[in-house]
Protein backbone atom coordinates (compact mmCIF):
# COMPACT_ATOMS: atom_id res chain seq x y z
CA UNK A 1 0.00 0.00 0.00
CA UNK A 2 1.42 3.36 -0.88
CA UNK A 3 -0.32 5.58 1.58
CA UNK A 4 -1.32 4.38 5.13
CA UNK A 5 -4.29 6.28 6.68
CA UNK A 6 -3.73 6.57 10.25
CA UNK A 7 -6.47 6.29 12.83
CA UNK A 8 -5.82 9.93 13.64
CA UNK A 9 -6.86 10.68 10.44
CA UNK A 10 -9.93 8.91 10.98
CA UNK A 11 -10.99 10.22 13.60
CA UNK A 12 -10.61 13.90 12.64
CA UNK A 13 -12.66 13.14 9.58
CA UNK A 14 -15.28 11.55 11.93
CA UNK A 15 -15.26 14.64 14.12
CA UNK A 16 -15.75 16.71 11.52
CA UNK A 17 -18.76 14.99 10.11
CA UNK A 18 -19.72 14.86 13.75
CA UNK A 19 -19.47 10.72 14.12
CA UNK A 20 -18.85 8.73 17.01
CA UNK A 21 -16.38 6.03 16.23
CA UNK A 22 -14.91 3.47 18.69
CA UNK A 23 -11.21 2.52 18.44
CA UNK A 24 -11.83 -0.65 16.78
CA UNK A 25 -14.19 0.94 14.19
CA UNK A 26 -11.58 4.12 13.82
CA UNK A 27 -8.61 1.12 12.80
CA UNK A 28 -11.01 -1.14 11.04
CA UNK A 29 -11.68 2.31 8.91
CA UNK A 30 -8.25 3.28 8.91
CA UNK A 31 -7.16 -0.04 7.73
CA UNK A 32 -10.27 0.11 4.84
CA UNK A 33 -9.80 3.40 3.31
CA UNK A 34 -5.87 2.54 3.02
CA UNK A 35 -7.07 -0.14 0.51
CA UNK A 36 -9.08 1.91 -1.30
CA UNK A 37 -6.30 4.45 -1.60
CA UNK A 38 -4.36 1.93 -2.40
CA UNK A 39 -6.28 0.42 -5.58
CA UNK A 40 -7.03 4.32 -6.58
CA UNK A 41 -3.31 4.65 -6.89
CA UNK A 42 -3.14 1.50 -8.82
CA UNK A 43 -5.72 3.12 -11.36
CA UNK A 44 -4.07 6.43 -11.67
CA UNK A 45 -0.89 4.37 -12.88
CA UNK A 46 -2.86 3.16 -16.31
CA UNK A 47 -2.01 4.28 -18.98
CA UNK A 48 -5.57 5.96 -20.29
CA UNK A 49 -4.30 7.67 -23.39
CA UNK A 50 -6.01 6.96 -26.14
CA UNK A 51 -6.69 8.26 -29.90
CA UNK A 52 -9.89 9.34 -31.09
CA UNK A 53 -9.40 6.55 -33.53
CA UNK A 54 -8.96 4.12 -30.93
CA UNK A 55 -11.22 5.37 -28.35
CA UNK A 56 -14.47 3.72 -29.87
CA UNK A 57 -13.24 0.80 -31.57
CA UNK A 58 -15.06 -1.52 -28.82
CA UNK A 59 -18.58 -0.64 -30.28
CA UNK A 60 -19.80 -3.42 -31.59
CA UNK A 61 -22.52 -1.95 -34.39
CA UNK A 62 -24.13 -5.07 -35.12
CA UNK A 63 -25.89 -5.25 -31.06
CA UNK A 64 -27.61 -1.98 -31.75
CA UNK A 65 -30.67 -2.08 -32.63
CA UNK A 66 -33.18 0.60 -34.32
CA UNK A 67 -34.84 3.17 -32.22
CA UNK A 68 -38.40 2.79 -33.46
CA UNK A 69 -41.18 5.02 -31.66
CA UNK A 70 -43.97 2.83 -30.37
CA UNK A 71 -47.39 3.54 -27.97
CA UNK A 72 -46.55 3.60 -24.48
CA UNK A 73 -48.72 1.97 -21.49
CA UNK A 74 -52.28 3.21 -20.95
CA UNK A 75 -52.41 5.64 -18.30
CA UNK A 76 -55.27 3.50 -16.62
CA UNK A 77 -53.60 0.31 -16.57
CA UNK A 78 -50.21 2.06 -15.18
CA UNK A 79 -52.56 3.63 -12.08
CA UNK A 80 -54.22 0.43 -11.73
CA UNK A 81 -51.51 -0.69 -8.90
CA UNK A 82 -50.75 2.75 -7.07
CA UNK A 83 -51.83 2.82 -3.69
CA UNK A 84 -53.39 6.42 -3.93
CA UNK A 85 -54.41 8.09 -7.00
CA UNK A 86 -56.21 11.58 -7.76
CA UNK A 87 -56.81 13.57 -11.27
CA UNK A 88 -55.53 10.11 -13.15
CA UNK A 89 -52.15 10.83 -11.39
CA UNK A 90 -50.02 8.91 -8.88
CA UNK A 91 -50.71 10.92 -5.54
CA UNK A 92 -48.19 10.56 -2.70
CA UNK A 93 -47.92 11.86 0.85
CA UNK A 94 -47.15 15.27 1.39
CA UNK A 95 -43.33 15.68 3.06
CA UNK A 96 -41.99 18.60 5.32
CA UNK A 97 -44.98 19.65 6.23
CA UNK A 98 -46.17 20.56 2.59
CA UNK A 99 -49.82 20.71 1.76
CA UNK A 100 -52.97 19.42 3.99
Amino acid sequence: MSKKISIDEVLHVASLARLKLNPKEAELFAEQLSVVISHMDDIEALDLALDDEDRYDYVDESVLREDVAKDSMERKSILKGAPLVEDYMFKVPPILGEGN
